[in-house]
């Protein structure tokens, strides 16, 4: 009986230290998306929440948080200082934040490379459309006509892209900023406050029925969408050599879109961790499937060690390239 009742002790002991360690392993996982609710990276994250947890130790829930502010600037600015960087933050930035202390130093203060860069979930191409009640038709009408494009911030891909096309075609459109992200700008197209942006997809264009509603007028990146061929795309339209690198840089962001880091200071464990979890979901079956149930991006994924030299690459581009690419995006 002593033993018995001894033995019942014991097992309810290991139960409740088994459960207490579960709990433990378990711990949540936030990802932190520097965009609102509703737009292309907001969604992405949440793409990533609903399967990421299955490839990290403990299987941990993942939640989403939208932190947004300049166009993703605010959040990794966060990132950069300030954030847990033991794995239970993850940031879902835009590219152009890897490019923002060189595009922007008077009010962009970090290294980029302190973070721990994870994976980037496509290459996508971007265009320039207008609504076609805008009376905006042909790329005379771009250039010449004075009209509205939302972004949300300066560094945002939303606000680089729309400058890069104002300046490199010498057109006359004004950009408003301060959307929380893609989804805030559309809702403006939609009141007819804005005449359009420079940042959809082809699938926004294709997937969602866009097309019949807008007008395409340029296009940025280097994939080859034959559907839109004819559409100039925007760096070709640059002679000077000096700011056709220039352009090229910009337009590079597109290589490498919705990317994810850990702040900055993670261990190395940290990111080999999480690296490991993002490359074995990135190659599921069930997360691919689910991806492809998305409008917003295909899924062309960069491995986080890949990612993190790319982004080496870029910030030590040349000097005069960079001043240049400045002047564009002004």
């Amino acid at each position: 009986m002593f033993f018995r009742r001894l033995l019942s002790i014991a097992t309810i002991g290991m139960l409740a230290l088994a459960l207490s360690g579960s709990a433990h392993a378990a711990d949540p996982v936030t990802i932190q998306v520097g965009y609102g609710a509703g737009g292309s990276y907001d969604m992405a994250s949440r793409l990533v929440a609903r399967h990421l947890g299955r490839f990290l130790p403990g299987n941990p829930e993942i939640i989403v948080q939208n932190v947004p502010g300049g166009g993703s600037i605010k959040l990794a600015q966060l990132l950069a200082g300030g954030l847990a960087a033991d794995g239970s933050i993850v940031g879902g930035i835009g590219p152009g934040a890897a490019l923002a202390p060189l595009l922007d130093p008077d009010n962009v203060d970090y290294d980029p490379l302190s973070f721990g860069w994870l994976a980037s979930l496509g290459a996508v191409e971007s265009f320039c459309a207008v609504s076609k009640t805008s009376g905006i038709e042909t790329l005379g009408d771009f250039t010449s006509k004075e009209f509205l494009i939302g972004a949300s911030g300066k560094s945002s891909t939303t606000y680089l892209f729309a400058a890069l096309a104002r300046n490199a075609l010498g057109a006359r459109f004004r950009i408003v900023t301060g959307f929380d992200g893609v989804a805030d700008i559309e809702l403006a197209i939609e009141r007819g406050e804005i005449a359009g942006h420079c940042t959809f997809s082809y699938k926004d264009l294709v997937g969602r029925g866009l097309r019949d509603r807008l007008n395409v007028i340029a296009r940025f990146g280097r994939a080859d969408v034959k559907e839109y061929n004819s559409v100039p795309r925007v760096s070709e339209a640059v002679t000077d050599p000096l700011q056709r690198n220039a352009a090229d840089l910009i337009e590079s962001l597109r290589d490498y879109d919705f990317p994810f880091v850990l702040p900055a200071g993670a261990s190395a464990q940290t990111i080999a961790d999480m690296r490991k979890g993002f490359e074995a979901m990135m190659k599921d079956p069930d997360f691919l499937a689910d991806a492809r149930k998305t409008d917003e991006f295909n899924v062309d994924p960069t491995a986080g060690d890949k990612l993190e030299l790319i982004v080496a690459a870029r910030l030590k581009s040349d000097p005069t390239v960079i001043a240049a690419a400045r002047d564009l995006v002004r």
